[in-house]
C-alpha cells in the first residue's frame, strides 16, 4: 500500500490533486443547472414552481439578500485575483492570502489550502442560485448566480504560473 499523505506525495501529484479539486468545483454549478432542469422536467407542477413556493414579498428578500452576499464575495474574490496579478496583496485580500498561504510549511499545501477557500467562495455563490430555485423553481434568479460562480472558479485556474503567485506570496 502506498502512502499518500501530503507529505510523502511528489509535486506533480499534489498539483494533479489540486487540479481534480478545482474541476470538481467549477463543475458544480454546471451540475446543479441540470438539476434544477430534471425538477423542472420531472418534478415541479405547473402553477406550483419550487419545493416551497414562498409568497413574493418573502422571496424577494431572500432574492435580495442572496444576490448582495455574492456581490460582495465577487468583490472579495475579484480583489484576491487583483492582488495575485499585481504581487502585492491589499486590503482584505491581504488578510485572506496570508492567513492561508503563512499557515503551512509546505508550498504545494499551502496553495491548495489558499484555493480550497477561495474555490468554497466561488462555490457558494452558486449554492445560492441552487437555493433560490428549490424555493420558487424560477430559473431566471438561480442561473445568474449558478453561472457566475463558474466564471469565478475559473479565475483561479490552477496552473503552474498560477500557483507560482500564491507560492510568492510567502514571501511578501
Amino acid at each position: 500500500m502506498t502512502d499518500t499523505t501530503p507529505q510523502s506525495m511528489t509535486l506533480e501529484q499534489k498539483q494533479k490533486t489540486i487540479r481534480a479539486f478545482f474541476l470538481a468545483n467549477a463543475a458544480a454549478p454546471l451540475i446543479y443547472m441540470a438539476v434544477c432542469e430534471l425538477l423542472i422536467r420531472f418534478v415541479f407542477k405547473a402553477g406550483h414552481p419550487g419545493y416551497v413556493g414562498l409568497p413574493a414579498a418573502t422571496y424577494n428578500l431572500l432574492r435580495i439578500a442572496a444576490y448582495a452576499i455574492a456581490a460582495v464575495e465577487t468583490i472579495l474574490i475579484v480583489s484576491v485575483k487583483s492582488s495575485l496579478n499585481s504581487g502585492s496583496p491589499s486590503g482584505a485580500a491581504a488578510f485572506l492570502l496570508k492567513q492561508k498561504v503563512k499557515g503551512s510549511t509546505d508550498d504545494m499545501m499551502a496553495a491548495q489550502g489558499f484555493l480550497i477557500l477561495i474555490l468554497a467562495f466561488c462555490t457558494s455563490i452558486a449554492i445560492y442560485g441552487l437555493a433560490l430555485f428549490l424555493l420558487n423553481g424560477v430559473r431566471q434568479d438561480s442561473y445568474p448566480l449558478m453561472i457566475l460562480g463558474v466564471v469565478l472558479c475559473l479565475l483561479f485556474d490552477p496552473t503552474k504560473e498560477n500557483l507560482d503567485k500564491i507560492i510568492a506570496l510567502r514571501k511578501i
